[in-house]
């Protein structure tokens, strides 16, 4: 099922913007020589949409104009030398396409002294970065090209580079994208999933929240019981003839959510080799 020109947020007054991930890794700073980077503003409308009251985006451009190759869903770390807490290096999600050339976006959550700190940076406020890093992308085992997108809280941030990226380049692909968050202002980067609704035939984008009273979709959290529904839906079978491994299932949130997942996902005969999980400390 495609999303045509609806809008699964049910508002189409304030647009979204903004998501901080802090993902699990081992960071290796002492061994690895990091590049030189400035934050710029938006080059386009398309990217400068505003961000909502909890969340902030940050968009930066290498110093010497060369944006390196990574896979949509990883991440980096990134430094602000001399400017107190923000000198120390910090993992965020990618959230822009490897297809954006001219820079890299990155998502943060609007909470703590390192975000309103990094609200008052200006422009061409020099930065470092270290990676790439990363084995989450669904590049890695791309499987059938059938997926299920699992997201909690800022776990959304590797699904929009994975979205954005396929909306460029991967437009085949049957995505379930299902994404539990409080309320819409959790949310972030709406124009990147309206347009693959627009672009991807094969595409569903289905927000879980628990906390927005004007929400009149799935209510709640993603559980057991919205997974046994929604997964064999989306493929068209009934739950009790769905060949749960004919898909690749993705997760990332804290790590009670993506624990609590995939044993519902291996409860119905998903293999470990299908569950590719990514979490983070609330």
């Amino acid at each position: 099922m495609s999303l045509m020109k609806s809008d699964p947020f049910g508002d189409k007054k304030k647009p979204l913007a903004g998501l901080g991930s802090v993902v699990s890794g081992v960071f290796h700073r002492a061994l690895v020589r990091p590049t030189v980077w400035k934050t710029i503003d938006f080059p386009s409308n398309d990217a400068a949409i505003s961000c909502s009251t909890r969340l902030f985006k940050l968009a930066l451009a290498p110093e010497n104009g060369v944006v390196p190759d990574f896979k949509p869903g990883q991440f980096v770390y990134l430094s602000f030398p001399g400017r107190g807490i923000l000198a120390s290096p910090r993992p965020f999600t990618i959230a822009s396409s490897p297809t954006e050339k001219r820079f890299i976006e990155i998502l943060a959550k609007d909470t703590g002294d390192w975000s309103g700190n990094a609200k008052t940076l200006g422009i061409k406020t020099p930065a470092l970065i270290w990676g790439p890093y990363g084995t989450f992308s669904y590049l890695q085992a791309p499987g059938s090209g059938r997926f299920v997108f699992l997201a909690g809280g800022i776990g959304g941030a590797p699904f929009l580079s994975m979205l954005r990226y396929m909306t460029d380049a991967d437009r085949d692909a049957r995505v379930l994208f299902i994404w539990g968050a409080r309320t819409r202002d959790d949310m972030a980067e709406k124009e990147a999933i309206l347009r693959a609704g627009e672009r991807m035939s094969g595409f569903r984008f289905v927000p879980v929240l628990s906390h927005d009273p004007r929400w009149a979709g799935e209510h709640g959290r993603v559980d057991r019981e919205k997974i046994e529904r929604l997964v064999p839906a989306f493929f068209g079978f009934a739950s009790d003839e769905f060949e749960w491994n004919s898909a690749s299932y993705r997760l990332c949130g804290p790590r009670d959510f993506a624990r609590d997942l995939g044993e519902i996902l291996r409860d119905n005969g998903v293999k470990s080799a299908a569950i590719h999980s990514q979490s983070f400390n609330r």
